[in-house]
């Protein structure tokens, strides 16, 4: 019978899990893709910098990039958050937390703790319920996230894996994160 199994990982792990044969796709940073990879799908969107919908900057609704340095910013180790703040925050200004996983991240921005940068398939439902709110930099342009559905080169796909690249294919990102 077959199935799909869906993993959080950064890109590199996912990688592995591909070559090891774990895994048939990987959703991940295009950056990070293995170079020979087939890319079945991508997708390409501004990180947006979002803040709880209680916090000033999201009240506020923009604001220039010097004014993060007067806010909690919130990091990653690796991935989108860490390269999309580093394109975004003046030089000198540190992050003052570092979360390892996204759900911790997640639920640091809701309770208002701080601000980052993550894209907005990350944080879909939460944009969608107002918890979460993007605010606009008046004198930075958001850094893209490119994103790809790949496999591992010579691997031929089991028929869920073909069914599922259809389905991505045939959607829009709307499509997609609304029936999640």
């Amino acid at each position: 019978e077959d199935h799909a199994r869906v993993f959080t990982q950064l890109s590199p792990s996912l990688m592995q899990s591909l070559l090891d044969g774990v895994i048939e796709l990987a959703l991940c940073a295009l950056a990070r893709a293995e170079p020979r990879a087939p890319v079945h799908w991508t997708y390409t969107a501004p990180l947006l910098l979002l803040a709880a919908a209680s916090h000033p900057l999201a009240r506020a609704g923009e604001c220039e990039s010097a004014d993060l340095a007067r806010h909690t910013i919130l990091s990653t180790q690796a991935g989108p958050t860490r390269w999309g703040l580093s394109k975004i925050v003046p030089v000198g200004v540190e992050a003052r937390i570092e979360a390892t996983a996204g759900e911790v991240m997640r639920e640091l921005l809701i309770r208002g703790v701080g601000v980052t940068v993550l894209p907005a398939i990350a944080v879909w439902e939460e944009l969608k319920r107002g918890s979460l709110v993007s605010v606009a930099i008046r004198d930075v342009e958001s850094p893209t996230y490119d994103i790809g559905l790949v496999s591992w080169p010579g691997r031929a796909l089991s028929a869920a894996a073909t069914a599922l690249v259809g389905l991505i294919r045939e959607s829009t990102m709307q499509d997609l994160l609304d029936s999640v």
